[in-house]
């Protein structure tokens, strides 16, 4: 019973030391297999850190790429209305100049009628004049003619007083 019980014993004691060396194994896999996690979690939390980094960058770069854009686009847009401004003050100015130019034409038209209305009317005063003037010689002449004819007894002296 004695080396019954002292090979219990020592199976005790290999089967304790076995226990203690499985624990440790456990204990030696549980600590790795923690270390290991740990690791893989930093090693995610860095990959989601660069991940996360990379997002903001793009998504800058991106929001930059299309301000970039609307602010091309803007200019663009702004580049055709001023063109359309341009070639609208154009055309305005032409047909400010169209009617600048019919204006002056028809202020000389309106000059040249009213000054050949008054050479008109000088020329019909002058015609009038002279048909005055001329019919107050003829009456002069008659009226001479006759005091002359009255005065004078022979027809011949009547003419020559005459002329």
């Amino acid at each position: 019973a004695a080396t019954v019980r002292s090979v219990n014993f020592v199976e005790a004691r290999s089967a304790a030391a076995a226990a203690r060396a499985r624990e440790k194994v456990v204990r030696d896999l549980t600590r790795a297999a923690e270390r290991q996690v740990k690791e893989a979690y930093k090693a995610a939390e860095r990959e989601a850190r660069a991940v996360k980094m990379i997002d903001k960058w793009l998504s800058e770069l991106i929001a930059k790429v299309e301000r970039f854009a609307q602010q091309e686009r803007r200019r663009a847009e702004q580049a055709v209305v001023l063109q359309m401004r341009i070639d609208e003050m154009k055309m305005r100015r032409a047909t400010q100049a169209e009617r600048e130019r019919e204006k002056q034409a028809a202020i000389a038209q309106q000059r040249a009628a009213r000054e050949a209305e008054r050479a008109r009317r000088e020329a019909e005063r002058q015609h009038e004049a002279q048909t005055k003037h001329m019919r107050k010689v003829r009456q002069f002449e008659s009226r001479h003619l006759v005091y002359v004819s009255l005065s004078v007894t022979s027809p011949t002296a009547a003419i020559a007083v005459a002329f």
